[in-house]
């Protein structure tokens, strides 16, 4: 819903990047949706840890990926402007946020409080590495 036309959103989930470092399975999405200022969001509605582990980690490779390696760029730049042409975007980009969208399941709200003991110290692990690339990030809570 978030990306439905006439917003600046990109919906960009399932959408994968294939590159030398990523050659294996579909490869890495990205993010599922590109933000207005091309803030990577990445979604996810976990009742456990472990989905929320992969999520945080799916972010540090993205971020990875989208450092190091033009091609993973590229392809980006290709799916954006695939959906959205016009899109403001080019292969000088560079993450510079990433947003963690988390919902925890009927009616609970993510607080520092209700986010998992395991799940708060991979996050806590993934914004030092992220803000060490100069990577800003962001929780916020799904309302479901």
């Amino acid at each position: 819903m978030v990306a439905e036309q006439g917003t600046e959103y990109v919906l960009l989930d399932k959408h994968f990047l294939k590159t030398r470092q990523h050659r294996r399975g579909p490869g890495i999405e990205a993010c599922d949706l590109l933000g207005p200022a091309n803030e990577l969001i990445h979604v996810k509605r976990a009742e456990r840890s472990a989905p929320l582990s992969h999520l945080f980690a799916q972010g540090e490779v993205s971020v990875d990926a989208l450092i190091h390696e033009a091609e993973a760029r590229e392809r980006l730049v290709a799916q954006v402007h695939a959906e959205r042409p016009g899109h403001p975007i080019d292969t000088t980009f560079q993450p510079r946020k990433v947003v963690y969208a988390i919902a925890l399941g009927e009616g609970k709200r993510l607080t520092a409080d209700t986010l998992f003991t395991f799940s708060q110290v991979a996050l806590h692990r993934t914004v030092r590495r992220l803000r060490g690339d100069n990577v800003d990030v962001e929780v916020v809570s799904i309302r479901t």
